[in-house]
């Protein structure tokens, strides 16, 4: 899921956005508001959900390890990683609705971004340092 959230959002335009919340529908505006404010923060956003993606992919074999056997394990793993972890959650994230799973779903991005925030907060100040904070000039 955490793939398909980092593709997501990380796809969508900031332009389109403001574009969005001055031509879009009810719906757009609404979604669009609550966008906006996370993907101003990209390298933030990226930084937390790679650590919850990494952290889940990681616990996964660990976890069927304790089940199966080691190597049914990585096979189950990495089947299951692929399938569910990349391929659907990136085709349902990147879909027609995109803006509006990714405005139903801010809560829980905001959640993660704070709760990743002693390691993901540092690393994204040193990523806005080295290239740029990615933010529109106003």
């Amino acid at each position: 899921m955490m793939s398909g959230l980092i593709v997501g959002y990380l796809s969508l335009d900031s332009l389109m956005l403001e574009l969005k919340l001055v031509t879009g529908t009810e719906n757009e505006i609404k979604n669009a508001k609550k966008i906006i404010p996370i993907i101003e923060k990209r390298h933030w956003l990226l930084v937390s959900l790679l650590i919850i993606n990494a952290l889940t992919m990681e616990a996964l074999p660990i976890f069927l390890n304790f089940v199966f056997s080691e190597v049914i394990a990585v096979a189950i793993s990495v089947s299951a990683v692929l399938i569910f972890g990349d391929i659907l959650p990136q085709a349902f994230f990147t879909g027609p609705n995109q803006m509006k799973i990714a405005g139903s779903l801010n809560w829980i991005v905001i959640f993660l971004m704070y709760f990743t925030s002693p390691i993901s907060y540092p690393l994204a100040l040193m990523l806005d340092y080295c290239f740029g904070n990615h933010r529109k000039s106003r």
